[in-house]
């Protein structure tokens, strides 16, 4: 059974990578894998082996900073924390370094508060990220991190503690909690929806369903996502054994950036029929390389400098755009300025046609939510909504194309006025498919301005 769960979590994280990590089947491995291990200790007890248990306790530690978030898990790579978590059960006899690590009241006390600790940390960081427009700094993290750790200690004394106690509460008095609280809870879920908020009408079905309808179409149809728009369980490398940059016939038109260039393929293949229109684009890889850029997204860069670079010539057209916001808020003014030279710089030198692109300014929340809350009885011909803060790095790209002697081209002043307000629909469709990627009309919507404004008679 484990073995088949193993299989299956190999075959998932390469083709269902969410019900790979959520769902018990591609799960059950590695409970099993501990079962097991009590099978042995129950028959021959703990053994004591200094090296087995400290090769366990390094495994875990080297899975905890090494993988990340483009870590495909479950998969082979969990054998590495399981099996050393296994070794500790099977190894770490109380005399062994590693029980004596173990055992030290710091991690003991981390150990009887953990659960807690996970239950808190979880709304405190999702209410972070979901009240800024920017990912956290580690600054915060690290202080969500210790405020969890104080909160866990507090209920782990005043609620876990307590209701362990069997002189303070019986197994009758936790029921009759329990029952109290899920009867307060289905309450409170009942009456909801009757003092305020309010369910929503067949119009505002509408733009929400429209919504998902442009999400499914651009994920699953668009984008060629997991083609040549790689995902984060995916290498870059197959943008290489792809030939996701080829030899043409025609000019080539070639995006190069994150998923703020791969929203623009299919609006670019629409209107540039003339060109054969290529893709070199990853999931979160900008289009450069910076101290502290994850080894993922390095290797895109370099694949994109070593392996396409050589074969651009003055009849290729090369479009740099990436969501340089989220980058500029990282590494400051200076070295954002300087990475950003470095690329363009280097594609210039090909002598291929070269436009960067600024940020496609995207909205603080869901726009689909926004329009069908405040604007359901008041429609407009053109929506316009309250933007991200993106003006600081627009000018910044700007002033880089312009030195290096490259061509910008500014997204936000074809569909933002000058309060900073940007066009979310129009009178004909959607131009977002969330909050901050085109939908594929919107593709289309700025390709055919790319065009109008370079590009008089690419076609003719």
């Amino acid at each position: 059974m484990a073995l088949l769960s193993f299989l299956l979590s190999e075959w998932g994280w390469r083709n269902k990578p969410n019900a790979n990590f959520y769902l018990a089947p591609t799960r059950a491995w590695e409970l099993l894998a501990g079962s097991m291990a009590s099978f042995v200790v129950h028959k021959r007890g703990v053994k004591k082996s200094d090296l087995l248990s400290l090769l366990g306790l390094a495994a875990i530690v080297f899975s905890i900073f090494t993988y990340d978030e483009t870590t495909p898990f479950p998969s082979f790579y969990t054998l590495v924390p399981v099996l050393g978590v296994v070794l500790l059960i099977l190894y770490a006899d109380k005399d062994t370094f590693a029980a004596k690590i173990l055992s030290t009241r710091a991690f003991v006390g981390l150990g009887l508060i953990s659960y807690s600790a996970y239950l808190w940390h979880q709304p405190l960081f999702a209410f972070a990220r979901i009240t800024t427009t920017s990912d956290p700094s580690e600054l915060v993290m690290i202080a969500l991190s210790i405020i969890s750790i104080l909160l866990a200690y507090a209920t782990w004394k005043y609620v876990e503690a307590p209701f362990r106690s069997k002189s303070t509460f019986s197994l009758n008095s936790i029921f009759s909690f329990s029952v109290v609280g899920l009867s307060l809870l289905i309450c409170i879920a009942y009456l909801l929806p009757n003092i305020g908020m309010q369910r929503f009408d067949s119009s505002q079905v509408a733009i929400i369903s429209a919504g998902e309808s442009n999400k499914q179409l651009m994920k699953n149809s668009a984008y060629d996502r997991y083609g040549c728009f790689f995902d984060y369980s995916q290498n870059a490398k197959q943008l290489i054994e792809r030939k996701c940059v080829r030899d043409s016939d025609k000019n080539r038109l070639i995006l190069f950036g994150d998923s703020e260039a791969a929203h623009f393929f299919e609006g670019m293949k629409l209107v540039f029929t003339g060109y054969d229109v290529m893709q070199f684009t990853g999931t979160s890889c900008r289009a450069i390389d910076y101290k502290g850029n994850s080894s993922r997204c390095r290797e895109f860069y370099h694949l994109f400098i070593t392996n396409i670079l050589p074969s651009l010539t003055s009849s290729d057209t090369v479009i740099v755009s990436s969501n340089w916001q989220d980058t500029f808020d990282k590494l400051g003014k200076d070295e954002f300025q300087s990475s950003l030279k470095d690329v363009l710089t280097e594609i210039d030198q090909t002598k291929a046609k070269t436009y960067v692109f600024t940020n496609t300014p995207g909205f603080n929340q869901n726009p689909y939510e926004v329009l069908a809350i405040t604007l359901r009885d008041n429609w407009a011909e053109n929506v316009f909504l309250e933007s991200q803060l993106i003006w600081q790095s627009d000018l910044i790209v700007e002033k880089v194309a312009d030195d290096v002697g490259v061509e910008s081209f500014n997204v936000s002043s074809l569909i933002c006025n000058a309060d900073q307000n940007c066009l979310f629909k129009d009178s004909n469709d959607y131009l977002y498919f969330d909050t901050g990627h085109l939908s594929f009309y919107g593709s289309g919507y700025v390709a055919n301005q790319f065009n109008k404004y370079f590009f008089n008679d690419m076609n003719e």
